[in-house]
């Protein structure tokens, strides 16, 4: 199974750089690919201790997903009685690979976004209190949508139109797909009097093209150009 990084950060005790808690959380989607309404995301968290610290800490903030997202299939972690976040542990020298899967809900609004939050912590003195902890982090998600179904296709007779509808959906600002018969291009007038959309005239043997200059005292003629024979 493939795997993608969603986040990735290093908590150091702040007395004692030697001692390290690694957090890192992987999933089996491509961030860069939307995800369904319904979908799930199987993931992986690991937790990697280093140093003689006490205890070591990882926190999965629960308001990153719990608006378009459920958990299911807990391994390896639990909700803290506070709701606000889950949590896993390890011991030094033991590192701590928890499972889950985020099940999409199947309504949710057209922005949403899953973009799951980490935080890490240390006991580095063997006390009840954490001594060293993180800010909140966030790296990669996923953006929710609605796709429609890929590879349709349509008949037209001549001269009809068609219409393909729901092709943007998830995509912000939903259009209509019209399917329409090719104008010919329009002919205008241009700044000199000529008319455009005309096809050219081939230039017949023996005949070559000349600008005609107005004799002095005369108006110049609107058309600057003619056929004269050629002597």
């Amino acid at each position: 199974m493939s795997t993608f990084t969603l986040a990735r950060l290093h908590s150091v005790q702040h007395d004692n750089p030697s001692i390290v808690c690694r957090s890192e959380l992987r999933c089996d989607r491509d961030p860069a690919l939307p995800v369904r309404p319904g979908g799930q995301i199987d993931c992986e968290w690991i937790l990697t201790p280093q140093g003689e610290g006490a205890r070591f800490y990882g926190y999965l903030m629960a308001d990153s997903f719990t608006r378009v997202a459920t958990m299911e299939n807990l391994a390896g972690l639990s909700l803290l009685p506070s709701g606000d976040r889950y949590a896993t542990s390890t011991t030094p020298g033991v590192e701590r690979i928890a499972k889950f899967t985020l099940r999409v809900n199947a309504y949710v609004p057209s922005d949403a976004f899953l973009v799951p939050v980490l935080r890490a912590g240390i006991i580095a003195d063997g006390g009840k209190g954490l001594t060293s902890t993180t800010f909140s982090l966030k790296d990669r998600g996923f953006r929710i949508a609605a796709l429609p179904p890929q590879g349709r296709s349509m008949l037209l007779l001549p001269g009809h139109r068609g219409v393909l509808k729901g092709l943007a959906d998830g995509l912000g600002g939903g259009r209509t797909a019209h399917r329409r018969r090719p104008r010919p291009p329009r002919s205008h007038r241009g700044r000199a009097g000529r008319i455009g959309g005309l096809r050219p005239v081939p230039r017949p043997p023996g005949v070559r093209l000349v600008r005609l200059r107005p004799r002095p005292g005369h108006r110049r003629p609107r058309t600057g150009t003619g056929y004269r024979p050629r002597r």
